[in-house]
């Protein structure tokens, strides 16, 4: 079975600021490694929302779960941590670096819910450098209609 969709050509633009924000970012930044040194960029994440929960997957390779910091607050998850590589220094046996591009960094990823959750029974797991994160949804409050009497 095929879906189609309609096609909207206003979705697609990039706003002038965007564009020139991206010019800047690829011109100038990150010719120098200022972005690259974070993992801000490289931390794909997707949510998708199901009938109960909420679910978040975060490509964290390379990170332990020890280094994993998860907070909710206002309706907003941040992922945070730091990536160790250890020791970097070299030159006890004689040493020089030849290539040095691993690093250790921090990184913040921070993201608007779109339903509130019950944080207390949310689950974290990591398995293969993918962090899950499924978040209860807050069930909503109990409604009551009220009448509208004549006199």
């Amino acid at each position: 079975m095929v879906t189609l969709t309609r096609w909207n050509p206003m979705q697609e633009t990039v706003t002038l600021r965007d564009a020139v924000d991206r010019l800047y970012t690829d011109s100038f930044i990150r010719s120098w490694g200022t972005i690259d040194q974070s993992l801000e960029n490289t931390m794909p994440t997707d949510m998708y929302v199901d009938k109960d929960q909420i679910v978040v997957k975060t490509c964290l390779p390379g990170i332990k779960p020890n280094d994993v910091n998860i907070q909710v607050q206002d309706n907003v998850l941040t992922i945070t941590g730091e990536l160790k590589e250890g020791d970097n220094r070299l030159g006890k046996n004689g040493q020089r670096w030849y290539m040095h591009e691993r690093r250790d960094m921090r990184f913040v990823r921070s993201m608007r819910l779109p339903f509130a959750i019950q944080a207390d029974k949310t689950e974290a797991t990591m398995e293969d450098g993918v962090l899950t994160l499924e978040l209860p949804k807050l069930a909503p409050a109990y409604e009551e209609i009220i009448p509208v009497k004549t006199k």
